[in-house]
């Protein structure tokens, strides 16, 4: 599970304990990937402490703010797991879902979620622009994914 994480002292420790209640119900193997991306506060310092008490968490640091997709960059390389999952540090999903993910990783390659409230963390709705460009985006990443896994199924891609 990679939790990419800038500026969240204050609540990365409950984030942690969530997302390894959550994995410890579903009866899996799992580690907690925090890459914390040169914070301004010391998120740091809270994982490290949990890293001594369980070695399912590891920690990774970028000296600097490299924003979030390096974050997820840097998740992807050192993660030692044979799946991957991103939580963001605020916890702006609901954790009680990871099973659905871990249940679809049976039957799929790839297996993508879309934000289904289009609210921002304040409770205000997302702008129309926003959310259309979202779901167009995922309209077409499930288009081209399941057009790939039919090809595969009929025999026409090879590997």
């Amino acid at each position: 599970m990679l939790i990419p994480a800038y500026n969240e002292q204050e609540g990365i420790a409950a984030t942690i304990a969530s997302v390894s209640k959550e994995l410890t119900l579903l009866s899996v193997y799992y580690e907690i990937l925090v890459v914390e991306d040169g914070s301004r506060d010391q998120p740091s310092v809270i994982v490290e402490q949990l890293v001594s008490a369980d070695t399912r968490i590891r920690l990774v640091r970028h000296s600097q703010n490299m924003g979030i997709g390096a974050g997820i960059k840097t998740g992807i390389a050192e993660a030692r797991g044979q799946f991957m999952n991103f939580v963001p540090a605020d916890l702006a999903m609901d954790v009680k879902q990871i099973y659905r993910y871990v249940d679809a990783s049976a039957r799929a390659d790839i297996v993508l979620g879309n934000r289904t409230n289009w609210c921002d963390y304040m409770g205000a709705k997302w702008p129309t622009v926003v959310q259309a460009a979202a779901e167009t985006w995922f309209f077409w990443l499930k288009w081209i994914y399941r057009t790939i896994t039919r090809q595969r199924s009929r025999g026409y891609v090879n590997g």
